[in-house]
């Protein structure tokens, strides 16, 4: 059985992974701080949706659980490597499952426990899921992709605000500010496609990628912090007005729509 104090030692392990990667140059700690704190956001809007998907006492500890490792790759990754770029560096997914897998609590769980842990960590940053028959396995990976994309569009936003951050140029790959959008992008949204990442050459290709997120929510307390919250407003709100961007922005609005009328 799952208990509370896996869920403790689970904790106490992440925060000594973290410290285990702090560093001197203030740069790189920034960086790690952020997707710490992303981190901890990301565990409160799992324990939200958890609670409207009304999942059971050891469901919300798995999905804690999964929520707090989904990132951790991220600490070694740009310790090691300097970037939060997987092609520049490695799969950061990867790096979480193996810092999930060595952590002292993760032997004491279940089998598949242990497994649906690997496979959500591994698959939340892909850009589709693969197929999967077993419905829990599917209920977590869904649950921690919607958790996770509900902070990124609260954490970009704030960082479209402050241009001059550095951290947006280094969530947003370094691409150019350029006005131009590519023609791929524009064409995945009107689609109902995620826009895919190698499609991207510049900052407001980025910015609709993130809009595009939308085709990949899983549930309906999920759309519910996204219209509560504006987040594809307040992304649209940053880009500018050419024929194009407002078809998607259209497109993408009526897929929202669409859902609360389901």
């Amino acid at each position: 059985m799952i208990t509370e104090n896996i869920l403790t030692e689970a904790r106490s392990y992440f925060n000594s992974y973290y410290l285990k990667h702090k560093s001197d140059d203030m740069n790189v700690q920034r960086s790690i701080d952020l997707k710490k704190n992303h981190t901890l956001r990301v565990v409160e809007n799992t324990g939200k949706l958890a609670g409207a998907l009304s999942l059971n006492d050891e469901q919300k500890v798995i999905a804690e659980v999964i929520a707090l490792y989904h990132d951790a790759g991220r600490f070694l990754q740009f310790t090691k490597y300097g970037t939060f770029n997987d092609e520049q560096s490695e799969d950061h997914a990867l790096l979480s499952v193996a810092a999930v897998t060595e952590a002292p609590f993760f032997a004491g769980l279940d089998e598949i426990s242990q497994q649906i842990i690997k496979m959500a960590i591994q698959n939340h940053s892909k850009i589709q899921l693969p197929n999967l028959e077993d419905e829990q396995m599917q209920l977590f990976c869904q649950l921690i992709r919607d958790a996770d994309k509900l902070d990124l569009w609260a954490m970009i936003i704030n960082q479209f605000r402050d241009r001059s951050n550095d951290d947006m140029k280094v969530i947003m790959y370094n691409l150019p500010d350029l006005n131009p959008v590519s023609e791929k992008v524009v064409k995945a949204i009107q689609i109902g496609k995620l826009v895919k990442k190698e499609d991207m050459k510049t900052m407001n290709d980025f910015r609709l990628m993130v809009m595009s997120w939308v085709f990949d929510l899983n549930f309906r307390a999920s759309f519910n912090i996204l219209n509560q919250h504006r987040y594809i407003e307040k992304v649209y709100d940053t880009l500018p007005k050419q024929d194009g961007i407002i078809n998607a922005y259209r497109t993408i609005k009526l897929f929202i729509e669409n859902k609360f009328v389901e």
